[in-house]
């Protein structure tokens, strides 16, 4: 990391990774440099290329963080309701039907509602977790009956 350490009039003074200074005329960078700025260093010869760091703007590449905050920001809306309702119908649903879509749908509902209501979300979580398991139990042992059968397709 090179490191802007002195500006003057004429001459900047960078520190280089390696401890060394550096001095570089002023008149020969296409950026106005500050003390602090962070720049990449290129030896050309005798001379120094000297460049701006890239920065990372805000938002350009969605990063764990970013998205934790959008999901909490939804899970706090007026739709957090939404959460919860529909995850118990999903946990209640996966114990007779597609018990692996609607238990695994109760799960994801569960989580966005711990957002809201910790204690609420995490039972949806587990009881769709059990329906799921229960679901897929029942499929298991009904299926050589053709009247039960749809349940798990």
């Amino acid at each position: 990391m090179n490191k802007v350490i002195k500006v003057d009039e004429k001459e900047v003074l960078i520190i280089r990774a390696d401890q060394s200074i550096i001095t570089v005329k002023r008149e020969g960078l296409s950026f106005e440099p500050k003390i602090g700025d962070v720049v990449e260093v290129y030896a050309v010869g005798d001379t120094f290329v000297v460049n701006p760091q890239p920065t990372k703007e805000k938002g350009t590449a969605p990063t764990l963080t970013s998205m934790n905050e959008k999901v909490t920001q939804l899970s706090k809306s007026e739709h957090s309701s939404k959460f919860k309702i529909f995850g118990w119908i999903s946990a209640v649903v996966s114990i007779f039907f597609l018990p692996v879509i609607f238990g695994i749908i109760g799960i994801a509902l569960g989580f966005l509602y711990s957002k809201t209501d910790k204690k609420q979300g995490h039972l949806i979580m587990i009881v769709s977790g059990v329906a799921l398991i229960i679901g897929l139990i029942i499929a298991i042992a009904t299926a050589g009956d053709d009247t039960i059968v749809y349940f798990w397709y």
